[in-house]
């Protein structure tokens, strides 16, 4: 459970899938009436827990003349707090199926929960708080999905001498350190 139950979402960015399902991809959340500071979270779906995973990954003072730069489809409390730019995400479909605009509310299956059909969440972030899990994520090429750090698949794993996850896209890269945790965590996977 996140600690800052005062905080309340700003704005909240979502991508558009080609089955027309929104899934959402970030949330700015802000302290207090005046909206001084603000927090950015990442949030990534994973597809072999069904859940949303978020990590609060920036934070920095919300200033009047320094709006939140957004691209793609968003919601936001405040229009003024929002600099909108045209869609840079990748592919001509997915541009143009998630261009720029402006939701007038939230999607409505963000605040219901599944499992409690009756629950309300006063908004996007608290939502996340209760529905999806605190954690950041990798992408396994070969799962196909965003693997949460706190239980990586077969495919990934810590390396202790760079301090970093070894993940297949790194290791198709040329990256193998050789050190012990990744050439037995490889002897592992290899086995297998």
């Amino acid at each position: 459970m996140h600690e800052q139950a005062d905080e309340q979402a700003v704005v909240a960015i979502f991508h558009k899938k080609p089955n027309g399902r929104f899934e959402l991809f970030g949330v700015y959340g802000s302290e207090g009436p005046d909206f001084r500071s603000c927090s950015g979270y990442d949030v990534d779906w994973c597809k072999r827990d069904s859940v949303y995973y978020y990590h609060n990954s920036s934070g920095s003072p919300l200033l009047p003349d320094d709006p939140i730069t957004v691209d793609g489809i968003y919601w936001c409390l405040k229009p003024e707090m929002v600099k909108a730019e045209r869609c840079r995400l990748i592919g001509r479909e997915t541009r143009k199926r998630n261009k720029t605009r402006r939701l007038r509310s939230i999607p409505k299956s963000f605040m219901r929960c599944r499992w409690n059909s009756g629950a309300r969440y006063r908004d996007i972030l608290h939502w996340l708080q209760e529905n999806g899990i605190e954690d950041s994520t990798n992408y396994c090429s070969e799962c196909e999905d965003l693997i949460p750090d706190g239980q990586p698949c077969e495919h990934i794993w810590w390396c202790d001498e760079h301090g970093m996850w070894s993940t297949p896209c790194e290791r198709e890269r040329g990256f193998e350190c050789g050190c012990g945790s990744c050439t037995s965590a490889l002897a592992s996977m290899n086995a297998a």
